[in-house]
């Protein structure tokens, strides 16, 4: 009978024991990491185009604390990241934000390709704002505009850990890019009158006021 009590104490401890260490795992957990995963697909005339092996990279840029932005690491003097953004000003911020990148040679710190179904995700990320960015690559149709994520993201008043994004693509024109500067031709082309018109009026010129001083020289 005693070994019986014995034993029920004993279960009685480890249960106690779940029940304290289980919720304070769990909580640190969601509060402490996050995941993006982003979902790369291009509408073409109603035809959804799932968008394989396009690497795409990540960086954090910010913390927010007490709903601030709080720059982090190499991104300490990019001044131009705020939580009261519009969509407009994020995409100019993030257009702005890569080409400070470009300037200040920093590196993203991962770097994965979307699978058959264009899905790729980051995992294991610390809370924070990051910079997401697809990596050029010349064989590429497809490309997708940089953007700002929050980790989490507040979604009805509701922080959201697991983030997940559409990011917008846009199809590739060859026509729309020019191989070589445009630069104005300065040769004169066959039926182009403006420079002949111009030196005749300065040749008639010239000679009026050669004609006035003859005269005058005369009288």
């Amino acid at each position: 009978m005693k070994w019986l009590v014995n034993k029920n104490h004993l279960k009685i401890i480890i249960i106690c024991m779940l029940f304290i260490f289980l919720p304070t795992r769990t909580v640190f957990a969601k509060e402490n990491i996050g995941s993006i995963s982003l979902c790369a697909h291009y509408l073409d005339d109603g035809k959804v185009i799932e968008l394989s092996d396009v690497p795409f990279q990540i960086v954090k840029v910010a913390d927010v604390v007490s709903g601030e932005v709080v720059n982090v690491g190499d991104f300490k003097y990019f001044k131009k990241i705020s939580t009261n953004m519009n969509a407009s000003q994020m995409k100019e911020v993030s257009y702005e934000l890569q080409a400070y990148m470009k300037s200040k040679n920093i590196s993203f710190t991962d770097e994965k390709s979307t699978n058959k179904n264009g899905i790729v995700q980051f995992s294991n990320l610390n809370l924070g704002l990051y910079f997401v960015s697809q990596k050029e690559k010349e064989d590429s149709k497809y490309y997708s505009e940089p953007f700002l994520l929050s980790v989490p993201m507040v979604e009805d008043s509701d922080e959201v850990f697991n983030v997940y994004s559409k990011p917008k693509f846009i199809e590739k024109d060859d026509n729309e890019i020019p191989i070589s500067p445009n630069i104005p031709d300065s040769s004169v082309r066959t039926g182009d009158n403006t420079n002949v018109i111009l030196w005749t009026v300065l040749l008639l010129v010239s000679g009026l006021a050669m004609l006035s001083v003859t005269r005058k020289r005369k009288k």
